[in-house]
């Protein structure tokens, strides 16, 4: 039992490089996928922090491309979205 309560409590929180350890995070949902977004000058990272089931990689990095900038108000950097389904790495383009 004690395992499910130390799983569920992390599977609620996000974690960011150590880059970004300063860097208070947006929350955002996309779609009903909740992401906390951390930008760093021209560098975001956008972390799930909902729980899904199988999700998709294409639709992952769609939320989380539209959760980036939606946060930053940049525009994500044409293929520079790197990662996975929870964790996404992205370029900005602020000009």
């Amino acid at each position: 039992m004690r395992f499910v309560i130390v799983l569920l409590l992390f599977a609620a929180c996000s974690s960011p490089a150590l880059r970004y350890g300063g860097v208070a995070p947006v929350r955002v949902v996309v779609e009903g996928a909740r992401y906390d977004v951390y930008r760093l000058g021209a560098e975001a990272q956008a972390i799930r922090v909902s729980m899904e089931l199988l999700p998709r990689k294409a639709q992952s990095f769609a939320r989380a491309l539209a959760a980036i900038e939606a946060a930053t108000g940049c525009k994500v950097v044409e293929g520079s979205l790197a990662g996975d389904q929870a964790l996404v790495q992205a370029e900005l383009d602020c000009t």
